[in-house]
C-alpha cells in the first residue's frame, strides 16, 4: 500500500504514547504531524516533550514569532533543560550538530527519531540504547536502509518490532526494558 498522506508512523506512536503514559518524551526531528501529535498528547498526559530540529528553516516554519520563546539557537547540554521543573512542558531546540547532542542521564519514556541527515539516526538510536524505554524509528524498511543504516541498530536491542499495517514507510520500535510483543 502506498501511503501518499505521510505520517505513517502516526498509528504506532499513538499506541506507544498510550502504552507508556507516563515519563519524559523526546523528539529527534521535528514535522507538522508528529510535533502537534506529541505537543497534545503530552498536555493530555501531563508529561514533558523535548524536541530537536536541526533544519534552520524547517524550524523556523513550525514557529511563528508568538511561539519565539520556546526557541533556542544553540544545541544544548542536559544541564540546560530543566526536566523536573514542571509538568506538561514543551520546549524546542534547533541543533547544530547531533554529534555534539548530549542528552545526559535523562531516561526517556518514548523518543521518536525521524530526522536528518538520515545516516544520523542509526548513531542516535543507538545512543539511547540504555536510556529509553520506546524508542520510535522512522523510515526503517530494508529497500531504502542505505540512506538511513538502521540494520546497525538492531543487535543492540533486546526487543524489536516492525510496524508495517499502514504500509510504507515503515515504522520500527525498539527497546532494552519492555517486550515488544505487546505491540502485536
Amino acid at each position: 500500500m502506498k501511503n501518499f498522506l505521510g505520517a505513517s508512523h502516526l498509528p504506532i506512536l499513538t499506541k506507544i504514547m498510550d502504552l507508556s503514559k507516563e515519563g519524559p518524551v523526546l523528539e529527534l526531528g521535528m514535522g507538522y504531524y508528529s510535533t502537534a501529535y506529541l505537543y497534545w498528547k503530552c498536555i493530555e498526559q501531563r508529561r514533558e516533550l523535548i524536541s530537536f530540529e536541526s533544519d534552520k528553516k524547517w524550524f523556523k516554519k513550525l514557529f511563528s514569532d508568538k511561539h519565539s520563546s520556546l526557541i533556542m539557537e544553540n544545541p544544548i547540554n542536559p544541564e540546560v533543560v530543566d526536566m523536573g521543573a514542571e509538568c506538561n512542558k514543551f520546549s524546542a531546540f534547533r541543533v547544530v550538530d547531533w554529534d555534539k547532542l548530549e542528552l545526559g542521564d535523562i531516561h526517556w519514556s518514548v523518543a521518536l527519531i525521524d530526522h536528518r541527515p538520515a545516516l544520523q539516526r542509526h548513531k542516535d538510536a543507538i545512543k539511547l540504547k540504555n536510556n529509553a524505554d520506546f524508542i520510535v524509528l522512522h523510515d526503517t524498511e530494508e529497500s531504502i536502509d542505505r540512506f538511513y543504516a538502521y540494520r546497525r541498530v538492531w543487535k543492540h536491542f533486546k526487543y524489536v518490532y516492525h510496524y508495517e499495517k499502514v504500509g510504507k514507510p515503515r515504522t520500527s520500535v525498539v527497546s532494552n526494558f519492555v517486550d515488544l510483543s505487546i505491540l502485536e
